[in-house]
């Protein structure tokens, strides 16, 4: 027996079948025979009318989006607390780099850097010293 994969339908096609479904209900037609027309499943259509029932189709689709956002951002935490659980692992405590130099300071650093790598005759490899 072959499993049939589902189709998957848009906020906006949810409303819209729900709404034939009202009219077909208002007309006393049976649930079942709703659902037929529909081409879904009873348990799907109260599933729908439950998450669905009385939005309109862009309150359904902002409803999608945010529950994507939602799952993006739990993923995030997720990844960042097993980050911090690696980090306790190791015995390490999160750092923080700061920059405690001016601009000109920066600037005077990479000039000596550039005279020095072009005395030696080589470009690019001097590395920057650490303040300390």
């Amino acid at each position: 027996m072959k499993k049939r994969k589902g189709k998957r339908h848009t906020p906006e096609q949810i409303i819209k079948k729900l709404r034939e479904a009202d009219a077909m209900l208002a007309a006393e037609k049976p649930i079942g025979q709703v659902c037929q027309v529909l081409e879904v499943s009873e348990q799907t259509f109260h599933r729908w009318r439950n998450q669905f029932g009385g939005m309109k189709a862009e309150e359904a689709k902002r409803l999608k989006e945010l529950e994507q956002e939602n799952q993006r951002l739990k993923k995030l935490v997720a990844d960042l607390t097993l980050d911090m659980e690696i980090l306790k692992a190791a015995g390490e405590k999160p750092f923080i780099v700061s920059v405690r130099f001016t601009l000109d300071e920066l600037d005077a650093r990479v000039g000596r850097l550039k005279k020095g790598s072009a005395q030696q005759g080589t470009e690019g490899d001097a590395q920057m010293p650490i303040p300390r």
